[in-house]
C-alpha cells in the first residue's frame, strides 16, 4: 500500500472562505456532509443533517466532538493511506477541531471529486401529443 500526505495542510484552513466559515461557526454541518461524502462519493449532493452530524452536535455540549473527528479522521487517514497515526489524530482532534474538520472535508472533497455519479435513475415525464 502506497501511503501518502494529506492533500491540504491543517493550517491551510482559509479557503475556500465559505467553508472556512463552516468549520469556525457550523462545524456538526461540515461535518456531517463529509461523512456524507465518504459514505456515498458518487452523490451529486449531499445530505448534512445526517446521524454523524448528529452525533458530533451531542458530543459538542458535553465538550466530546472531539473524540468523533479523531474517529473520524482516522477512517479517512486509514480509506486514503495517509501517513499519519491514531495519536497524531487525536492531538489534532483536541487541540485543532475546527482546522481537522476543514482539512478533513477538503480531503475527502480532492479524493472523491472525480468519483462516478450514483445517483438513482429518475423517470421521465411521458411524451404526449397535442392535438392541433
Amino acid at each position: 500500500m502506497v501511503t501518502r500526505e494529506w492533500d491540504s495542510s491543517l493550517m491551510d484552513c482559509c479557503s475556500p472562505c465559505g467553508t472556512c466559515v463552516m468549520a469556525a461557526c457550523l462545524p456538526c454541518i461540515l461535518f456531517g456532509k463529509t461523512s456524507e461524502r465518504m459514505n456515498n462519493p458518487g452523490q451529486s449532493s449531499y445530505f448534512a443533517l445526517n446521524s454523524d452530524c448528529c452525533i458530533f452536535t451531542g458530543l459538542g455540549f458535553m465538550g466530546l466532538s472531539w473524540i468523533y473527528i479523531a474517529i473520524k479522521r482516522t477512517g479517512i487517514r486509514e480509506q486514503f493511506g495517509i501517513e499519519g497515526s491514531q495519536v497524531g489524530d487525536w492531538c489534532t482532534a483536541i487541540w485543532c477541531p475546527c482546522c481537522a474538520v476543514l482539512q478533513q472535508d477538503k480531503e475527502v472533497v480532492s479524493r472523491t471529486e472525480y468519483a462516478p455519479v450514483t445517483d438513482g435513475y429518475k423517470i421521465q415525464g411521458g411524451m404526449r401529443m397535442e392535438d392541433q
